[in-house]
């Protein structure tokens, strides 16, 4: 019996990480309960799936470097929520959450996530990471209002995703056009 290529497994592979997204996302996120701790873990599970379905310029992730950095801004609390994602492997990298500070320059960060106890540091946050190719992540329409990537808002029990694609394309990076589709589009207010 013939062996699949290795292009056919990785494709098999890629098909079915789509299908456990789209099971997961669907456009509207359930919360199971209300509390915290259930809506961290389906905010979690989300930004576990975000790296497959985002494309980094070339010089943003080296291949020597084995981790994904997810930087967060926040409160020990959600934190906590998002614990859980330390060391998970995503394709040949695995996540390494680290808590930063605001007075940091995010040197090292694939990912940022901001939670919404932090949105008066935004236009700092932002400033110190503009045009560097950081996925950055917030809870909040105002995130994405004035110059973050992507939302997880949390509505009536329910997680929706918000994009800004201007934020994304000034950081040199592009998001797949199936995570797209399950996403609202919105504007800087600012432009």
């Amino acid at each position: 019996m013939k062996q699949p290529t290795l292009q056919k497994r990785a494709r098999d592979r890629g098909l079915i990480s789509l299908l456990l997204f789209l099971m997961t996302f669907t456009g509207d996120f359930a919360i199971a309960g209300s509390d915290t701790s259930d809506e961290y873990a389906v905010k979690a599970a989300m930004i576990f799936n975000l790296p497959g379905f985002t494309h980094w310029p070339e010089r943003a992730l080296s291949e020597s470097s084995g981790t994904l950095d997810l930087c967060v801004v926040t409160n020990d609390r959600v934190r906590g929520g998002l614990a859980g994602l330390d060391g998970r492997a995503v394709g040949k990298r695995r996540f390494r959450i680290r808590t930063v500070d605001t007075e940091m320059k995010f040197a090292g960060c694939d990912l940022l996530f901001v939670s919404r106890t932090e949105q008066h540091k935004l236009s700092h946050i932002f400033r110190r990471v503009e045009g560097q190719p950081i996925l950055t992540i917030g809870e909040t329409d105002e995130f994405v209002e004035t110059g973050g990537m992507i939302s997880l808002i949390t509505m009536a029990q329910k997680v929706k995703l918000k994009v800004n694609l201007n934020a994304v394309r000034q950081a040199g990076m592009k998001l797949n056009s199936r995570l797209l589709r399950l996403a609202t589009i919105v504007e800087n207010r600012n432009e």
